[in-house]
């Protein structure tokens, strides 16, 4: 198996309804889990019924700690602009060029996790690549 992110979410139908919008489908789904696929991006969404406070690592924090502190999710986008009026109320900043290269803007899924969507650019070597 490649890399796999797994968030811990609050609500798996809303949580999967804002990945869709980034291009991403259902392609698993129990009560408690569902894989999003993009490609050969993967995101995988866990709902606890005793809820994340009762998680073995994560009860280590309060409840009102943001989800994923400290981790940006970086999803590339073929269409900034498309993107960014299909995430409306979700987004938290408007796209704006960066040093390096390509245009970004910020979101919050409903979970709380922050979310870069970017145009692709090769992040070795700090060019926006452009198709």
């Amino acid at each position: 198996m490649d890399l796999l992110i797994e968030l811990h979410v609050d609500d798996l139908d809303a949580s999967a309804a804002f990945y869709a919008l980034l291009g991403f489908s259902q392609v698993h789904r129990t009560h408690a889990h569902a894989i999003l696929e993009r490609g050969a991006q993967r995101i995988a969404l866990h709902k606890s019924e005793r809820g994340i406070g009762a998680h073995e690592h994560f009860s280590r924090w309060g409840p009102g700690t943001p989800r994923g502190y400290g981790v940006e999710i970086v999803i590339p986008v073929e269409d900034l602009d498309a993107a960014y009026g299909r995430l409306g109320a979700h987004a938290v900043a408007a796209p704006r060029a960066r040093a390096w290269g390509a245009r970004d803007f910020r979101a919050q899924d409903p979970s709380g996790f922050y979310v870069c969507v970017t145009e692709r650019y090769d992040v070795t070597g700090n060019q926006a690549r452009r198709a």
